[in-house]
């Protein structure tokens, strides 16, 4: 049921499998969802009226209380995975005035919301996603950029593409399927990537966030 339940509400019968949590989760079927962790500048407001500045390096809050940002960021960025989200709160990436979201894997629904109310309070700070480049990576990346579209805004990626691969080091990284690779540049033409993965489908290969060094996000 949980398999038939994945392919539904992935909206992508090539889409990787998930974990039961994942399903579960994206479904708001989590009695007591994970929290939103957050690292940056700034203050978080809350729908009973309180406001909390953001602790270093970052700190965890239920999804469910987060009202909007007390003052815009320049930039937000989403992180995929928790070690990379880690190392960039410890300040590898130096100094900065954006703010910096662990998705938590693929979002769960929670956190697309919480996400959304950020994101409607900073209408100029710039958007942007960093997960694995892999057939994976695009489809979290894909639902970010969704979110933006409904708020009338776009989704820029960070360190993920062909440069991002001929940055890293040659022996890491892993080939893809065709098939996989195909999906990829599609979902990245229809999200306005297509610069990002050009020629993408002559050298498919994957990479993990991991294994990326860390780029000064002041460049953004």
């Amino acid at each position: 049921m949980v398999g038939i339940l994945d392919v539904l509400t992935a909206g992508d019968c090539e889409a990787p499998a998930r974990s039961e949590d994942e399903v579960l989760s994206e479904l708001g079927l989590v009695r007591f969802p994970q929290p939103v962790l957050v690292s940056g500048c700034g203050a978080i407001k809350f729908h009973n009226g309180d406001s909390l500045p953001l602790l270093k390096p970052y700190m965890g809050v239920p999804p469910a209380i987060v009202a909007a940002l007390a003052e815009p960021p320049e930039f937000i960025l989403t992180v995929e995975n928790l070690t990379t989200f880690n190392v960039l709160a410890q300040g590898a990436a130096g100094d900065h005035r954006g703010l910096i979201l662990y998705t938590g894997g693929m979002p769960s629904r929670s956190m697309r919301r919480a996400w959304l109310d950020l994101v409607a309070s900073a209408p100029e700070s710039r958007l942007l996603h960093w997960g694995d480049t892999d057939l994976g990576g695009l489809l979290i990346a894909a639902v970010f950029a969704k979110l933006a579209e409904s708020l009338g805004r776009s989704l820029h990626l960070w360190e993920m593409g062909c440069r991002a691969i001929a940055r890293a080091p040659a022996e890491t990284g892993s080939e893809l399927s065709r098939t996989d690779a195909r999906r990829i540049v599609e979902i990245a033409a229809r999200h306005g990537w297509a610069a990002d993965f050009d020629g993408f489908e002559t050298a498919p290969r994957a990479i993990e966030q991991e294994i990326q060094e860390i780029r000064a996000l002041a460049d953004l």
